[in-house]
């Protein structure tokens, strides 16, 4: 997680370590089916200014860095991604779902090894935090298959003044852009069964 010869942390994991984090703190103030949390952190990341989960829907967290705290469009950049928006430049989603697809092959074998357990005692920690995981790769898998279907419009990498290019000087999101996050949106806070 934390590369002791840059001393930056991986950004995706740093971000997944620090909301799990914050849920054990403070988990009254965690709603997974309303609140979409904004960290700021004097952490920095590798090649990163901020990092949130596009997918699945309903990881609504997103971490800003030491070095683009003061950069304002990061953070229109980073609720983006929240909001289901991919970048406007080429994203590799096949790698994506392949890795998801390695997650869930993982948790498969480890719900296997834990079978006795699980028949015994459900609510066995390991058995729910394998089938939380499962349930979570799962979804992920789903969703990026879903951007890999409407994510059409690409251009070449900082050609555009769009806030989820990278560019120093974004001004504004496409209209398709827009309906993508009020259809998230939509779904996430009106989702008949909202998941943890």
């Amino acid at each position: 997680m934390f590369n002791e010869a840059t001393n930056k942390f991986d950004a995706n994991k740093i971000t997944s370590f620090i909301h799990y984090r914050f849920g054990e703190v403070k988990p009254d103030l965690v709603n997974p089916q309303k609140d979409i949390i904004l960290y700021l952190t004097p952490l920095r990341a590798e090649g990163a200014g901020g990092a949130s989960p596009m997918a699945p829907l309903y990881s609504k967290n997103s971490v800003v860095f030491r070095e683009r705290l003061g950069h304002l469009p990061t953070y229109a950049h980073e609720l983006g991604h929240v909001l289901g928006v991919p970048h406007t430049f080429r994203e590799d989603y096949q790698e994506m779902i392949a890795n998801a697809d390695e997650n869930i092959e993982q948790c498969e074998y480890i719900l296997k090894k834990l079978s006795s357990i699980a028949e015994k005692d459900p609510s066995n920690e390991r058995v729910v935090d394998a089938r939380r995981y499962l349930s979570k790769w799962t979804d992920t898998k789903e969703a990026f298959e879903k951007i890999r279907e409407y994510d059409k419009y690409k251009f070449r990498l900082g050609s555009t003044d769009n806030f989820m290019d990278y560019n120093n000087r974004p001004k504004l999101f496409y209209i398709w852009q827009i309906r993508v996050m009020q259809r998230e949106a939509k779904l996430y806070y009106y989702a008949k069964k909202n998941k943890i």
